[in-house]
Parts: structure tokens; sequence; C-alpha cells
């Protein structure tokens, strides 16, 4: 949706929960801030599409993309959701994401290198040449995956992610589901076969690697791992494309903002955090499952009852945000929920944040890039998470 904004605005006006009434199960939407961010961390409220009062399940099995992420951090609570998050940032997320920030400086440099300066190439876009790529090719290499079959991994995370409306989507769905499965659980195989039980490694090959390699009492089983790979690396990738081309589309649609932050380049990261709170990549975090009667806000959702907990109609909620519909890059006060709140905050948040960063700075500094269609021309793929088709850019080389 090119702007659901307005939508959400009316719904958050008209309170903060909110009951559909067309829903195959009795269902609710969450949109004021505080309440949004109150349930985030509210252990009544499950994440496991197997629980409920009665057996109450959402449609799980005719719904691709969330069946591909079942029994994952994604979709479980504590205790089981702390040991696959524990296991997966043994070593601590901090440093992997340190380390990796020379790789994705270059990596972000000679993708901005590659960029046609011929008028006669016609524009490039933003999306296909920088967001995707940076992203994904950064992932493969925090788990270890071959950066050459990055292309093939692009196109499968985005054929499992679409939006799933007939017949024809779902089987493209179901297509990228199992492509990449396959691709995966033969890496993970691979890696298996070639581990000695009770051997120590003495490098790291990336994340992947290293969940192999655990030591027996806190490995994973390898259908754990694979689904773990799978959820990071799909949802790192689109949630870290639709970050990026958002910043990049922002500053591209304000030359006046691209200019002021060339001047003060220490102010990058702020200005990625209220591009995640104005026009993040998240709307809504997967549903949850009231275990019990829970209060959430001004009303009481009965047990088995499903909850949507919209993430963008929070971060534009006046009560939390002065001016809440203007981008202010310099905002001080940003508590805002692009990438959730509590045990499930996504766990790329990080990484997505630092990729972000460098190529602005990157782009703002060494490229000259202007839009190549009027902004309204813009539109936005059908899929789970909010992202530019494309972003058609024109290319000059800098005085």
């Amino acid at each position: 949706m090119p702007d659901p904004y307005p939508l959400l605005a009316r719904l958050r006006a008209a309170g903060d929960v909110h009951p559909l009434p067309d829903a195959a199960t009795p269902s609710w939407v969450v949109t004021g801030h505080a309440a949004v961010r109150a349930a985030l961390r509210d252990g009544r409220l499950s994440s496991d599409p197997a629980r409920g009062p009665g057996g109450t399940r959402p449609d799980q099995d005719n719904h691709v993309s969330r069946a591909a992420f079942a029994r994952s951090m994604f979709t479980s609570d504590p205790p089981e959701h702390t040991r696959l998050r524990r296991t997966v940032t043994r070593t601590p997320t901090w440093q992997r994401i340190a380390d990796l920030r020379p790789y994705i400086e270059r990596t972000a440099a000679g993708l901005i290198g590659a960029l046609p300066l011929s008028p006669a190439a016609g524009p490039a876009d933003a999306v296909e040449a920088l967001a995707a790529p940076l992203t994904v090719l950064t992932i493969c290499r925090l788990l270890g995956l071959p950066s050459r079959d990055h292309h093939d991994l692009l196109r499968w995370s985005h054929e499992l992610m679409t939006e799933q409306t007939d017949a024809a989507t779902r089987a493209a769905s179901t297509a990228g589901r199992q492509r990449l499965t396959g691709y995966l659980a033969g890496f993970v195989r691979d890696l298996a076969a070639r581990h000695r039980p009770g051997a120590v490694a003495r490098s790291s090959g990336g994340l992947v690697h290293d969940l192999v390699n655990a030591p027996p009492a806190e490995r994973l089983t390898d259908q754990e791992i694979l689904t773990t790979a799978m959820l990071l690396l799909v949802a790192g990738h689109e949630t870290g494309t639709g970050l990026t081309s958002a910043v990049v589309r922002h500053l591209l649609c304000d030359p006046d903002r691209a200019a002021a932050l060339r001047r003060r380049p220490l102010a990058v990261p702020a200005a990625v955090q209220e591009v995640l709170r104005y026009d993040g990549p998240v709307t809504m975090t997967v549903h949850r499952t009231a275990l019990t009667d829970v209060r959430i806000a001004e009303r009481v959702v009965p047990a088995g009852h499903h909850v949507f907990l919209c993430l963008a109609a929070a971060n534009r909620d006046e009560r939390a945000f002065p001016d809440p519909d203007t981008l202010l890059l310099d905002r001080r006060s940003n508590r805002h929920l692009g990438f959730g709140h509590g045990v499930h905050r996504c766990p790329g948040s990080s990484l997505a944040l630092l990729e972000t960063r460098v190529l602005t700075e990157l782009l703002l500094r060494t490229a000259d890039l202007s839009l190549a269609v009027p902004p309204d021309a813009l539109r936005w793929r059908r899929g789970k998470v909010r992202c530019l088709d494309r972003l058609p850019v024109e290319v000059r080389a800098r005085g």
C-alpha cells in the first residue's frame, strides 16, 4: 500500500483497540503506541500459532510464508524462544556486527562505484543495484553462505514473501519456500557431514557453521538450524532492503534534507532511526494469540482471540511523538517500535541499521543521485514488508 498512514490515523483516533469483524477467527488490531508496546511484552499474548485455549491456531498450513518459519524464534514463546535465541546470540551480537563493518563498507562502495554514469545507460534502480544486494550479501557473510549464490537467494526470498492473494501468488510463494529450504538444507547437511563430534572448530565460517559446531548440550537440531538460517536470511534481507531504500527515497525526495545531512554526517544514525519510525518496513508484527482474557488499553480481548499489533500506527501516535506525521531527521526522543520490542525484538536490527547508515554515509559523501521519476510515480511491492518495487535514480559524477 503506497500510503497506509491516513487509514491508520483514523483507526487510532477511534481508539487503541479495534475488532476485525470479517476475520475468520475473532481478531483485534491494536494501534496506540503505549498499548502496542505493552502488548509486545505481555507473556499472555503468545507468538506460538499452536497455542491457545481449545487448540485455537491460525491457518498456518495454508499460509506458506508463516509455515516456513514454524518452530522458530518468530513463532515460539519462552522458554523455547529463549533457548533458540540464546544459542544464536552466543557470540555477542555487537561483536559480529563490528566485525562485519569493513565488509559492509567495501561492498557498499563497490555497488556505488558500479552505478552507470553514462546518460545512455538510463536510470539505475537503487533497490536492485544498491539496497537489495548490500543486504543479502551481508546476510550471506553473516551466515557463511557463498556470496556467488546471492542472486538466487534474493529471488527465492522475494517469491516466498509474495503476498498470497490467489492461486498464482500462493504457488509462487510455495516455490520460493521449496527452493530456499532445499538450498539451506543442503548447506546445513554438508556442514554437519564435515563436523567431527567433539572437535573444536579453529575458525568460524559464519553463524551456520557455529551452530553446527556448537557443543552437543547446546546444539540445535538440523531442522532448527535450517529454520533459524531461513528466518535470519529472509527477515534480515527483506527488512534491511525496505529500510535502506526508504532512507534513500526520502533523501532524494528532499534535496535540502540530503544537503543538511551532508554537512552533518554525525546526524545520519538519528536520521535513519527517524525514517524507521516514520516509514519503516514493518507495519505489523506476526499476530499474537490471547492465552487468557487480556485487557489491552480500553478493551478486554477474550482468550483464544488473535491480536495484531500495528507498529506503523503506533509509530505515528501523537501521544508518543510530537508532530508525528512530519519526518524530523534530528528528532531527539524517538522510542519507536520499528523493530518491535521485548523478547521478540528483531535480532537483526543492529545489522540493518548499520547497513543503512554505511550506505547513506557513502552516498552522501561520494555519489550525486537524483530521483529519475516523480515521487508519486513510485510503486510498492505486494508483500509483507513495505518496500519499493523500484527506485529509479539518475547518477552523475561528483565534481
